[in-house]
């Protein structure tokens, strides 16, 4: 299993494959993609202010079944324990989403540089 960050998801659903590095591309063909809860939250409120168009759950079936990818149901109390930790960034997304991967100790993939620099399990 892999997390993916948000703009990860988008660019599967709008097939930008050519974003991906050639190791995010070749991890997500070996394992099952999982989106962190927060980052369906994320979506959600992408698609309030108007920056991307589709429904969220329409991207998320979308994906579903395209490429198999789940949301996770890891509770939330210990990914909040997890984030309260990480002061190295403001973003409560990518805290959150972080704060999953390390929790779950799954590996994230990831472009965002920041996150890059400060969490030990990202895959670019």
């Amino acid at each position: 299993m892999i997390l993916i960050d948000t703009h990860i998801a988008l660019w599967l659903y709008d097939a930008r494959i050519e974003l991906l590095s050639a190791k995010a591309q070749q991890t997500l063909n070996q394992q099952q993609a999982i989106l962190p809860q927060i980052a369906r939250l994320e979506l959600h409120l992408l698609h309030e202010i108007e920056r991307i168009n589709t429904q969220p759950e329409e991207i998320l079936t979308f994906l579903s079944d395209k490429i198999g990818m789940s949301v996770s149901e890891q509770p939330c109390p210990s990914i909040i324990d997890q984030a309260a930790l990480l002061s190295w960034t403001r973003d409560p997304f990518d805290r959150m989403i972080v704060a999953e991967s390390t929790a779950r100790n799954l590996p994230l993939i990831t472009k965002d540089r920041k996150i890059q620099a400060h969490h030990h399990l990202v895959i670019w």
